[in-house]
């Protein structure tokens, strides 16, 4: 189940692999869930923690995929049979949700998400979020924040980039409705919204 209001283990994320029509599908909370014949049968997958957030596959090489966690990110290289755990609270982030491959180059990766779980929120009010870059497919992790508040109160719960050739800017909002952009693959950020309401899900501001 899921432990916010109304409870209910919900379909969080769904990644595609159109050219071997294969589906991963998450679940917040509960399951990971594998598609090989493009969702006509589905498999459960094992090896992490199944409270699912995000998943991303890498366009060059298809079996390795990523995923967020409520307990960090893990990454496979055989689509999903074995998992290994890339990050902890150590790396920065100990709850992630946002995940960003770069379609210019997939070994550049982004998540983003706060030091500790929700439940922590609420004790300390403040989320302490960052922005992690990895430049070598998720294996090492290394902080982006110049531009970004010194402490990051609300989580950073939504996360895209645009892409026009070899140009990319990134997005990243917040639950206490800041957006910020960045146009140098995350080494420096720009504050362009503020004061929008919360960019979270139910529960997840503070």
């Amino acid at each position: 189940n899921f432990p916010a209001p109304p409870f209910a283990a919900h379909v969080k994320n769904i990644a595609l692999d159109a050219e071997r029509g294969r589906l991963f599908v998450g679940v917040e909370q509960g399951a990971l869930l594998r598609s090989d014949d493009g969702g006509a049968t589905f498999r459960d997958l094992h090896g992490f923690f199944n409270d699912l957030h995000r998943i991303a596959i890498d366009p060059q090489y298809p079996d390795t995929v990523l995923i967020t966690t409520g307990a960090g990110v893990y990454r496979s290289t055989d689509a999903g049979e074995r998992w290994t755990r890339v990050t902890t609270n150590a790396t920065g982030i100990g709850y992630p949700d946002a995940l960003i491959v770069d379609p210019r180059d997939p070994q550049q990766v982004f998540i983003a998400g706060s030091h500790a779980t929700p439940g922590t929120w609420r004790k300390t009010h403040t989320a302490n979020a960052r922005v992690l870059r990895s430049r070598d497919g998720g294996l090492h992790w290394q902080i982006v924040r110049n531009g970004l508040p010194a402490h990051v109160r609300g989580n950073i719960e939504a996360m895209s980039i645009a892409v026009a050739g070899e140009r990319a800017e990134l997005f990243a909002g917040t639950t206490e409705g800041d957006i910020f952009t960045s146009s140098d693959d995350g080494e420096n950020w720009t504050r362009i919204a503020s004061e929008l309401p919360p960019i979270a899900k139910f529960g997840h501001n503070f």
